[in-house]
Order: C-alpha cells, then structure tokens, then sequence
C-alpha cells in the first residue's frame, strides 16, 4: 500500500486503544524507524500510575517532572526517542478512573501531542 493513512497525515503520534483494529500498513510507514509503546491502563488508575506507565513505556528522561505539565512536554517533544513516528497502543478500561478532572487533562495532553 502507497498510499496509506501515514503518508496522508502530518502527525508524528498515533494513539490508539487495544480493541481498535487497526491494519498495521495504515498506521507504519514503509521505511523508517517507528516507536510502539504499550501501555497497561488498567494500572493507569490515578495520575501517579499513568505518569509511571508513559515514563516507563516511552523511557521519559530522568529530568521528566512527574506532572501533567511535565508529561505534556515529553509527549510532544520525544527527542530522547528519536523516530520517523511513534504509536502508543493502551488498553483504558480503568484509565483514570479515580479522576474525571485527570482523565480530561490526559485526554487534552495527547490530542495536542497528536496535533503537534
């Protein structure tokens, strides 16, 4: 496939849940380095858990400040990680599920990172 979602798209970051299928082509570029990070939502319950979770999955740098606004930087920034793109695959059942307030703001954190 040519010409896929990938090509047609300026987003360096795809985001997308586990039960999505998705056909990898649509999603991979042909050539180039892609980074796939995985992350357990079901551990990702409060604001500390999901900060360990994208800091493990995607190796934040040891100056990430464990915060909303810290996370929000390293999403859109990844240049300890350097890739030709990057796509994070998260099961959310129980994503957040202490906070509205903390999953609104993860929520709004990714969409920019997307969007970047």
């Amino acid at each position: 496939m040519t010409n896929n979602w990938w090509n047609d798209s300026t987003d360096q970051l795809v985001i997308c849940s586990h039960r999505s299928q998705v056909e990898v082509a649509t999603v991979l570029p042909a050539t180039g380095k892609f980074v796939v990070a995985r992350l357990d939502g079901t551990k990702m319950t409060d604001a500390d858990h999901a900060f360990y979770e994208f800091s493990d999955a995607l190796l934040f740098p040891g100056y990430f400040g464990w915060n909303w606004g810290a996370s929000s930087d390293c999403l859109r920034d990844l240049s300890w990680l350097p890739a030709d793109g990057y796509l994070i695959v998260m099961n959310a059942p129980r994503l957040l599920s202490s906070s509205a307030e903390d999953q609104h703001t993860l929520f709004r954190i990714l969409s920019e990172a997307v969007h970047h």
